[in-house]
């Protein structure tokens, strides 16, 4: 057998559990562009590499939970506020789920946007709660702030 594969075969161990860990909470996002797959990949090997890291300095952590922290960290340092309706975060949801079950300064007031669909029942509403900014009907309005 030639010395590389010797070499291969005594050190793969390391490289399978690597790529196993990289794959493990890949990036999905589709796009056409063809280096995509390889920036998401070095996020990944990144993630990858500061966990292990992170591990060997005496913390015992998840990769989930690390790849988490990091996220909300760059999130909560870089992130751009959204100034339309789309997707919302998962992190932005849990966030703004605090928000709206604090139970304080939740007043509706008539709005001179357009209409907005309430987000308890889905029909068109032109008032809003003043502190989360979400369409809401008046017989409504008290339900989508409790907690169910």
């Amino acid at each position: 057998m030639p010395q590389p594969l010797k070499t291969y075969n005594v050190h793969m161990g390391g490289v399978d559990l690597f790529n196993q860990f990289v794959s493990q909470y890949r990036i999905r996002i589709r796009s056409k562009k063809w280096w995509w797959p390889l920036f998401s990949w070095g996020i990944g090997a990144a993630l990858v590499n500061g966990w292990r890291l992170y591990r060997a300095l005496g913390n015992d952590i998840s990769l989930l939970q690390f790849t988490r922290e990091c996220s909300q960290e760059i999130l909560g340092k870089f992130g751009i506020p959204s100034i339309g309706p789309g997707r919302s975060l998962v992190l932005k949801k849990n966030a703004f789920n605090q928000q709206r079950y604090d139970r304080k300064d939740h007043w509706l007031y008539k709005s001179d946007k357009q209409f907005g669909r309430c987000k308890n029942c889905g029909r068109r509403s032109i008032y809003r709660c003043e502190k989360c900014h979400v369409p809401l009907h008046p017989e409504r309005h008290k339900t989508y702030h409790i907690v169910s």
